[in-house]
């Protein structure tokens, strides 16, 4: 495994190659059986809210392995393709200690109408708090350095994330923050991704 990083905690860029760099059908079938997908708008200039499952967190820990999260699109109609990488048991300074996460762009339908490469956009990565819509813990990147085009395979090599996302001890029940994001196994991810010059009311709906 290798990885680029400016800090263990903030903006990473990082090439891991203990799983395949790009997602092939059979992989994003294979996704669907560990995490549960849901998605809903945003009325403001977050062009898309995202949030999803991830279960079995105890054995993904284990496995020592990098998982995958749903593709979605960063609008509802059109839009950046991308998904979350997610390493359980952590890499570089969050190995065995903390959750680490990253962001990437993957090749999506809409390419070819979209400015390359992506910059001034900011991705907000949330674990939510599973006892009450309160204290949820969140970290925001923005696409500072640009991210160009995917042409091979079907999912970029580097991307933007957190060695050190949240700790492991983090997770647990907090009673006086009345917080615990680990529950029943389960982890629940939202995304929010803000375009630059993103114009919600001139998007298509048919």
């Amino acid at each position: 495994m290798f990885h680029l990083a400016w800090s263990p905690h903030h903006y990473v860029l990082h090439y891991i190659r203990k799983q395949c760099c790009s997602l092939d059908h059979s992989q994003l079938a294979t996704m669907s059986n560990t995490f549960h997908f849901t998605c809903s708008l945003e009325s403001s200039n977050l062009s898309k809210t995202v949030t999803f499952r991830m279960t079995d967190f105890l054995k993904h820990k284990s496995d020592k392995d990098l998982f995958y999260s749903p593709p979605f699109y960063t609008s509802h109609t059109t839009g950046y393709k991308m998904c979350l990488w997610i390493d359980a048991d952590g890499w570089d300074d969050g190995d065995g200690t903390h959750v680490s996460v990253s962001y990437h762009l993957m090749k999506g339908d809409n390419d070819d109408s979209l400015s390359w490469p992506f910059t001034g956009g900011r991705v907000t990565i949330e674990i939510l708090n599973q006892l009450e819509d309160d204290n949820h813990y969140k970290e925001m990147n923005p696409f500072k350095t640009g991210i160009r085009r995917v042409v091979g395979g079907e999912t970029a090599k580097f991307g933007g994330g957190w060695a050190q996302f949240i700790s492991h001890a983090d997770l647990d029940y907090d009673a006086k923050t009345n917080t615990q994001y680990l529950k029943d196994d389960t982890l629940v991810f939202r995304v929010s991704v803000k375009i630059p010059n993103y114009k919600p009311w001139l998007e298509p709906t048919i």
